[in-house]
C-alpha cells in the first residue's frame, strides 16, 4: 500500500518546499512513486487551491498567472471615479451610474485574457448571487454586466470603512459588538433561506456605513464579497471537493480540512462567531505566526475563553461566541437566525438559549483531540457496560438511522426547491439587467429560459409569463426572410432598397444589376415583367402604382405595378444611373453619364433637352411639391434642375455624394435633401482629403449658401444621412456615432455613439417619434426623438438583432413593417415592436397632480399652486376609464388645488384671482378675496354649492376633514383658514408666522398643503419654510413646529393618528410624536430627497420614495430598514393594486409597474413623452393607473393588460426569443451569438411549428 502522508505532515513539507523556493510537486509531497497514489493527487490539488486563494503560492513563471485590468479602463454607462481597493478576484473603483446620476462601487474582475474559467465564473456567481439577497445589511447590487470580456458589478457604494479598520484600538463594548454581529446575522439568515453560503465572513467583508443610523459608533454593518459564495446543492463544479476556501482566523475546521462541499450554512455560523469573538477580545480566536500553524490551531486547538482575555466580557456574550466556535457543526447554532436570536436576548438582559460547556464537555473535548490517552482509560470502563448496553445501542442506532434518513430526504427536497428557486431568479435576474442597458430583446431571453425553469414554482413561472408578455411588446418579431439570388457576400452593396408606398412589397437593386419585388410580409418574390434583364437603375412612382426600370441597353420603362402595363418607355443612353419620380408622379428624372433629363410621363414625352454635365450624376430627389429637382454629381456638386423644363436653376451646390476611404471604400451618402418645407437644400460638404468637413444649407433659387455648420470628425466620417419628421429633423451616421440637427436651424438635438463600430444606416419612423440605426454589431437600435433637452443619453432599444453585419433598415408607409438586409444578401421582414398597452390619454389644461374620490372611483385633475401653473377648469373622471363622470368645473382665475369631500359628493377648489402668472405674481398676498376664493361644487352637476369662500391671500392647498365637518385652506401668506363646508362660513383663521416667498423655486410641488389626521383632532399645514406646523383644531392652536433643514415635501399621518412622518429636501425622514412634537426616533438619512410617504399594513410599516430610484420600508415601530427596492426611476409617488400584488411608481423617468411581492418590474419602464409624472392613483379593480404630472393630460394606464401572462408553450416562447434575438443561452447560462445557419434552423423550426410562430401574439 503506497504510503499517503497525514495533513499536518503535507503542511510540514509543503511549507519546506516554499521556504526553499521549490516549487511543490507530487513527487515532492509523498514517499511512494512519480504522480502519488490518487488519494495524494487529491490532497495536493487541496492543498494548491489552498494557498492559492491565501496568496502564499510561488511566483508564477512569465506568461502565466494572473494579468491585473488595464488601468483607465472604461465601462459603458459608469465613469470611473477612481481605485478603492483590491481585493482576491478583482478591483474596485468608485463610479458614477451616468443613467441615474449615483456614485457607485464598480468591481471588476482583476485577470484578463489567462483568468482561469472557473475565476470567471465565481466573479460572475457574486453578482449573480448578490443580485439576489435584499437586505438592509447586505450590500446591494444595481447592475451585473460585461465588457471587453471583463465581468463588472455595479454595488451600493457604502461611505464608510470596513470593519476591520475599526477593530485597530482593541475590542469593542460586548453590547456593540452583539448588536453589530446580530445585525450580520439576520442578511446571513436572509441569504441562507434563498440556498446562498457566503464562505468567507471576516472583518475585511464587513462594511460600516457611518452615513445612516444603526449600531451605535459605527453605523449600519453591511455584509459585501460573495465571491466564494455557493449555491446549496449546486452541481456546477465549481468548487472543488477538496478546495480550502477563505480566510484561515475566520474559517471552519470543515473548510480549514479542505472538504468545501462541506462547508454550509454551519461555516457561516462559525465565522460569525470568531467575529464576535474578536469584537470581544480584540483578536481572532486563532492567529498563528505562520499561515499553517492557523490553520492547525483551528483543526486542532479549543479556543481561550474571551474571559480570560478581556474582564468584562459577560458570561452570556462569551457563551454564545464559544458555542459558534465548537469543532463539530452540529454543536453550533443551528441557523445563523437563531444565532441572531440568541444575541438580542442577550442585549435584552434575558436567559439565552445556549449553555455554557461543562466539565463532561470539556472533558469529551480533551478525549477527541488526545485518543490514545483517552483510549487506555475508558476501555476497562467501557468493556464492563458493553454487554448491557450492545442489545440497547443496536435498536436505538436503528432508529435513529431511519429518522435521520427521511430527515435527509426532507432536507434535499427543501434544498433542491430553494436551488431550483434561486436558478429562477438568477435568470430573472439577467434579464432585469438586460432590460436597464437597453437589451429588451436579450431580457426576453432570460425571461422565457426563466419560466421554463420554474417548474413546480407556478407563481415564479406565472411572473415570468407576464414578463414575457410585456417585454414581447419592445421587441421586433421576425414575420419573413428570404435571400437575394446570387449576391456577392462583402462585394455586392444594394443601390435600391425601398418598399412600395402605401403598401409592402420591397424593391431591391444591387451593384450587380439584380432587381427584384418581395411580398417583403410573405417573404415571395414577385416577377418583373420582360424578365431577365440587366437592371441599372429603378424607382416607385409617389402613389406605388408604377415601378420605372433603368436597363443596360439605355432604355427606361415604365410599368403599372403589379400587373406590367407598359405606361411609358425611352431612350437614355448609354444607361440610366438614377430614377426618381416627382410629387405627383407625372415627371420622371433621369441621370446617369450624359446629365439629367425630365420626362413627362403622362405624355409619354421629354419636357425639356438634356442638361449636359461634367461628370456622371449619382442621385437625384425631387422637392416636396414636384417643382424642382436636385442631381449630385461625381464631381462633388449638385445642381438644382427644373421639373418643367429641366432646366439649370441657381449656381451648383457643394455635396458629396460617394465616401472614399480605404478602410469602408466606395459608400454612398445619397442624395441632398430637401428641408424647411422645400425653401433650403441641405448638403454635405468635404475637406481637400476625405473627410466630411460640414452641413451645408443652401438657397436652392440661387444656390447661394445660408449656413454652414463645421462637423469637427477628426477620426470618423460620415457614413448615412436621413431627413425625418416631416423634414424638420437630419441625422447623420457616423463611424462610431450618431448627430441629429434642426433642419430649419442647424441646432444639434443629440450626439452620441450607438455602439455600431460603423454605422451604415438610419432610417426614421413615419410617425415620427423615433428612428432605427444599423451597423456593424449586428443590431437595429431604435431612439426616442429628442426632447427639449436631447437625448444624448437615452439608452436604446433593440427592436432587431442579426446573426451578421446589417447594412440597410426601412420602413413600410405605415410603420407597421420594416425590413432590414445582411452583408450576405439575406432580408428580414420584422414587425416593429408595438410598446406599451396603448394608454388613454385625457388632456388636463396644465400641469396637475391629482386627486381621488374616497371610494377610489373618481379622480380629479387637482391643479397645484406651482407658479407655472396653468389649470383653468377640471373635470372629474372615472378611474377605470378616464371617461368624464360629470361636467367640466370653472371656478375662474388658475387653479392651483382641488380635493373631494369624504363623502365624494362634492368637490373643492382653490383660484388664484389672477389669471396669468404676472396678475398671480402681483396679486397674491392680497386679503378679502382679491387674492383669491375658494369654492364648493356639485360636480356631478357642474354647480356651485354656495358662494365662494373669500381667503386672506391666493389659496395654495385644501384639505377635508375626515368627517366632512370642516375644510382647511393653506394660504400664500402663511395663514390656514378653516371654512364650514355646509354654509361656507369661515370659522377661524390661523397664522403660522411664516409667510412662503411668492410661488418658492421652480419646483413640481404646491407651495402649501394641509392634511387632518385621521382622528380629525389635528391638522398638518406644510409650506416653504423648512417646518412641518401641527394644530389643534378645536382652538386653533399652533402645537408643534416640526423643523427639517430644508424644504418639506411629503407629510403623512399613522392610522392612529399618533405618529407623524415628514421628508423632504434634506434627504431624511423623521417620525414625531404628535401628542408632545417630540421625535419618536432618530431621523432616518436617505441619499437624496425625499418626496413622497405612504404609512401602509395599518401603520406598522412606513413606505418612503427617494431620488436615488429607491423606495425603502422602515419599522415604523423602531426605525429598522425593512426593505430597500429599486424601482428604475426616480419615484415622486407609488401606489399598490388593491390586491397588494402590483405596485406602481411614478416620476422623471415615466411609469415603473412591479411586483410587490419580489420589488422587481413585470414590465420595462414606460417613458413619459413629457417628464416628469408626479401622481398616480389605482382604480379600485386594480385594472387602471391614471398618472398625471407636467404634462398638461391625465394618462390612464391598462394595468390588467399588464398583468396577463403569456400563454404558448414555454418552447415556443423559447424559439420567438431566440429569433428575436439571434442569441441563445447555453447550459452553463452563457449567451452564444446565433450563427446565419442557427438562426435559418430555427427560423424552419418556427414556420414547422405553428404554436412558434405565434408566440409573439401569445405573447403580446
Amino acid at each position: 500500500m503506497d504510503h499517503q502522508p497525514g495533513a499536518d505532515e503535507l503542511l510540514r513539507r509543503w511549507r519546506s518546499l516554499h521556504e526553499e523556493a521549490a516549487p511543490p510537486t507530487i513527487e515532492g509531497l509523498g514517499d511512494g512513486p512519480p504522480g502519488g497514489a490518487p488519494g495524494l493527487r487529491d490532497r495536493f490539488r487541496a492543498l494548491a487551491s489552498m494557498m492559492s486563494f491565501l496568496g502564499v503560492e510561488p511566483e508564477p513563471a512569465a506568461g502565466e498567472g494572473f494579468v491585473a485590468a488595464p488601468g483607465g479602463a472604461e465601462v459603458p454607462g459608469y465613469e470611473l471615479l477612481g481605485e478603492i481597493g483590491r481585493g482576491g478576484m478583482g478591483v474596485v473603483y468608485l463610479a458614477r451610474q451616468r443613467s441615474l446620476d449615483r456614485v457607485v462601487a464598480l468591481k471588476r474582475i482583476l485577470v484578463g485574457a489567462n483568468a482561469s474559467p472557473a475565476h470567471v465564473q465565481r466573479f460572475r456567481r457574486e453578482g449573480l448571487t448578490l443580485a439576489r439577497l435584499r437586505h438592509p445589511n447586505v450590500v446591494q447590487v444595481f447592475d451585473v454586466g460585461e465588457h471587453d470580456g471583463l465581468p463588472y458589478i455595479a454595488l451600493e457604494y457604502v461611505r464608510g470603512s470596513s470593519l476591520d479598520r475599526r477593530l485597530t484600538g482593541g475590542p469593542l463594548a460586548p453590547a456593540t459588538g452583539a448588536a453589530l454581529v446580530a445585525a450580520l446575522a439576520r442578511a446571513v439568515a436572509s441569504a441562507h433561506e434563498l440556498g446562498v453560503v457566503h464562505r468567507d465572513l471576516k472583518p475585511a467583508n464587513v462594511l460600516l456605513d457611518d452615513q445612516a443610523p444603526g449600531v451605535p459608533g459605527l453605523g449600519i454593518p453591511k455584509v459585501t464579497d460573495f465571491g466564494l459564495a455557493k449555491l446549496v446543492d449546486d452541481a456546477s463544479g465549481l468548487t472543488q471537493t477538496d478546495a480550502v476556501l477563505g480566510s484561515p482566523s475566520y474559517m471552519a475546521p470543515e473548510q480549514a480540512s479542505g472538504k468545501a462541499r462541506e462547508a454550509g450554512r454551519a461555516a457561516d455560523v462559525y465565522s460569525l462567531g470568531a467575529i464576535l469573538y474578536e469584537l470581544l477580545t480584540g483578536r481572532p480566536p486563532f492567529r498563528g505566526p505562520t499561515t499553517f500553524d492557523t490553520i492547525r490551531q483551528v483543526l486542532h486547538a479549543e479556543p481561550v475563553p474571551p474571559s480570560r482575555l478581556a474582564a468584562d466580557v459577560p458570561r452570556d456574550a462569551e457563551t454564545i461566541a464559544l458555542k459558534c466556535l465548537a469543532k463539530d457543526p452540529a454543536a453550533r447554532y443551528a441557523t445563523a437566525a437563531d444565532l441572531a436570536d440568541d444575541l438580542e436576548r442577550f442585549l435584552r438582559g434575558e436567559p439565552i438559549a445556549a449553555r455554557p460547556v461543562s466539565a463532561l464537555g470539556r472533558a469529551a473535548r480533551w478525549c477527541s483531540r488526545n485518543r490514545a490517552v483517552a483510549a487506555l482509560i475508558g476501555g476497562v470502563a467501557a468493556s464492563l457496560l458493553a454487554g448491557s448496553v450492545v442489545s440497547l445501542g443496536f435498536a436505538l442506532a436503528a432508529g435513529a438511522q431511519r429518522r435521520a434518513a427521511e430527515r435527509a430526504r426532507e432536507d434535499e427536497a427543501a434544498q433542491r426547491r430553494v436551488a431550483g428557486r434561486e436558478l429562477v431568479e438568477l435568470n430573472a435576474s439577467s434579464g432585469l439587467a438586460a432590460s436597464r442597458r437597453g437589451d429588451e430583446d436579450l431580457a426576453l431571453l432570460w425571461f422565457a429560459r426563466a419560466a421554463g425553469l420554474a417548474g413546480d414554482l407556478p407563481e415564479l413561472e406565472a411572473l415570468n409569463r407576464t414578463r414575457v408578455a410585456n417585454w414581447s411588446r419592445h421587441v421586433a418579431t421576425p414575420v419573413a426572410t428570404f435571400a437575394v439570388p446570387g449576391f456577392r457576400y462583402l462585394k455586392d452593396r444594394f443601390r435600391v432598397f425601398a418598399f412600395r408606398p402605401g403598401g409592402h412589397h420591397l424593391l431591391t437593386l444591387t451593384d450587380a444589376g439584380r432587381c427584384d419585388v418581395w411580398d417583403a410580409a410573405a417573404g415571395a418574390r414577385v416577377p418583373l415583367p420582360g424578365e431577365p434583364r440587366d437592371v441599372t437603375a429603378a424607382a416607385w412612382s409617389p402613389d406605388g402604382r408604377a415601378l420605372a426600370l433603368g436597363l443596360e441597353g439605355g432604355e427606361v420603362e415604365v410599368a403599372r405595378f403589379p400587373s406590367g402595363e407598359r405606361l411609358d418607355r425611352c431612350e437614355f443612353p448609354p444607361a440610366a444611373r438614377v430614377l426618381a419620380f416627382g410629387g405627383d408622379g407625372r415627371r420622371l428624372a433621369c441621370g446617369g453619364a450624359p446629365g439629367v433629363r425630365i420626362r413627362d410621363v403622362s405624355r409619354r414625352g421629354w419636357a425639356g433637352p438634356p442638361l449636359g454635365l461634367p461628370r456622371e450624376v449619382a442621385s437625384l430627389s425631387f422637392d416636396p411639391a414636384g417643382a424642382r429637382a436636385i442631381a449630385a454629381c461625381e464631381d462633388g456638386l449638385a445642381r438644382v434642375v427644373s421639373a418643367a423644363d429641366g432646366a439649370a436653376i441657381g449656381k451648383p451646390i457643394p455635396h458629396v455624394f460617394r465616401l472614399h476611404s480605404e478602410s469602408h471604400g466606395g459608400t454612398e451618402l445619397g442624395a441632398p435633401l430637401w428641408v424647411d418645407d422645400g425653401r433650403q437644400v441641405l448638403t454635405l460638404d468635404m475637406d481637400a482629403g476625405t473627410l466630411v468637413r460640414g452641413l451645408l444649407w443652401s438657397d436652392p433659387a440661387s444656390g447661394r449658401e445660408l449656413r454652414r455648420i463645421p462637423l469637427e470628425l477628426p477620426s470618423q466620417n460620415v457614413l448615412a444621412m436621413a431627413a425625418g419628421a416631416g423634414g424638420k429633423v437630419v441625422a447623420l451616421g457616423l463611424h462610431q456615432g450618431l448627430r441629429l440637427f434642426d433642419a430649419s436651424s442647424g441646432r444639434t438635438l443629440a450626439a452620441f455613439d450607438p455602439g455600431h463600430e460603423f454605422t451604415e444606416d438610419v432610417q426614421f419612423h413615419p410617425s415620427g417619434r423615433y428612428y432605427v440605426s444599423c451597423g456593424h454589431d449586428s443590431a437595429v437600435k431604435s431612439w426616442r426623438m429628442p426632447g427639449p433637452s436631447g437625448t444624448r443619453d437615452a439608452p436604446p432599444r433593440h427592436p432587431a438583432r442579426h446573426p451578421g453585419i446589417v447594412v440597410r433598415a426601412r420602413f413600410a408607409d405605415g410603420g407597421d413593417l420594416f425590413a432590414t438586409a445582411q452583408w450576405d444578401g439575406r432580408i428580414v421582414a420584422w414587425r416593429p415592436e408595438v410598446g406599451e398597452p396603448p394608454a388613454h390619454e385625457v388632456p388636463a389644461g396644465g400641469f396637475t397632480l391629482l386627486a381621488s374620490s374616497p371610494d377610489g372611483r373618481f379622480v380629479l385633475p387637482a391643479s397645484t399652486s406651482f407658479r407655472s401653473a396653468t389649470m383653468r377648469t377640471t373635470q372629474v373622471r372615472r378611474a377605470v376609464d378616464g371617461q368624464a363622470a360629470g361636467p367640466p368645473i370653472s371656478p375662474g382665475g388658475i387653479l392651483t388645488d382641488a380635493a373631494f369631500s369624504p363623502d365624494g359628493l362634492t368637490v373643492a377648489t382653490a383660484s388664484s384671482a389672477g389669471s396669468t402668472t404676472p396678475e398671480r405674481a402681483a396679486r397674491q398676498f392680497e386679503p378679502d378675496g382679491r387674492g383669491g376664493v375658494v369654492r364648493l361644487w356639485d360636480w356631478r352637476a357642474g354647480t356651485p354649492r354656495g358662494g365662494p369662500i373669500p381667503m386672506p391671500a391666493e389659496p395654495r392647498g385644501l384639505a377635508f376633514r375626515p368627517d366632512g365637518s370642516m375644510l382647511a385652506a393653506c394660504c400664500g401668506d402663511g395663514r390656514v383658514v378653516l371654512a364650514d363646508p355646509a354654509t361656507g362660513r369661515i370659522i377661524r383663521s390661523m397664522d403660522g408666522g411664516a409667510r412662503s416667498r411668492p410661488f418658492g423655486p421652480n419646483l413640481w410641488y404646491a407651495n402649501g398643503m394641509a392634511e387632518f389626521s385621521p382622528d380629525g383632532r389635528h391638522l398638518a399645514t406644510w409650506e416653504l419654510p423648512p417646518e412641518v406646523q401641527v394644530w389643534d383644531v378645536a382652538d386653533g392652536r399652533l402645537l408643534h413646529r416640526l423643523r427639517h433643514e430644508g424644504r418639506v415635501l411629503a407629510v403623512a399621518f399613522s392610522p392612529d393618528g399618533r405618529t407623524i412622518a415628514s421628508g423632504g429636501r434634506d434627504c431624511q425622514v423623521s417620525l414625531w410624536d404628535v401628542e408632545t412634537g417630540r421625535p419618536a426616533m432618530p431621523p432616518r438619512r436617505h441619499p437624496r430627497i425625499v418626496p413622497r410617504l405612504r404609512f401602509v399594513e395599518g401603520g406598522r410599516k412606513l413606505v418612503s420614495s427617494c431620488d436615488d430610484g429607491r423606495l425603502r420600508t422602515w419599522d415604523a415601530r423602531d426605525g429598522r430598514l425593512l426593505e430597500s427596492i429599486p424601482a428604475d426611476l426616480f419615484p415622486d409617488d407609488f401606489a399598490w393594486t388593491p390586491d397588494r400584488r402590483s405596485l406602481v411608481a411614478v416620476g422623471v423617468s415615466g411609469v415603473a409597474v412591479l411586483d410587490a411581492g419580489t420589488g422587481t418590474p413585470l414590465a420595462p419602464l414606460m417613458a413619459a413623452e413629457r417628464p416628469p409624472l408626479l401622481s398616480v392613483r389605482i382604480s379600485p379593480d386594480g385594472a387602471t393607473a391614471a398618472a398625471a404630472g407636467l404634462d398638461p393630460s391625465v394618462l390612464f394606464i391598462p394595468l390588467a393588460a399588464l398583468r396577463r401572462p403569456a400563454e404558448a408553450p414555454i418552447d415556443a416562447l423559447r424559439l420567438r426569443a431566440e429569433l428575436a434575438s439571434s442569441h441563445r443561452i447555453h447550459e452553463s447560462g452563457a449567451l452564444v451569438q446565433l450563427t446565419p445557419d442557427e438562426w435559418l434552423e430555427r427560423w424552419e423550426q418556427a414556420a414547422r411549428e405553428p404554436r412558434a410562430a405565434d408566440a409573439a401574439a401569445a405573447g403580446r
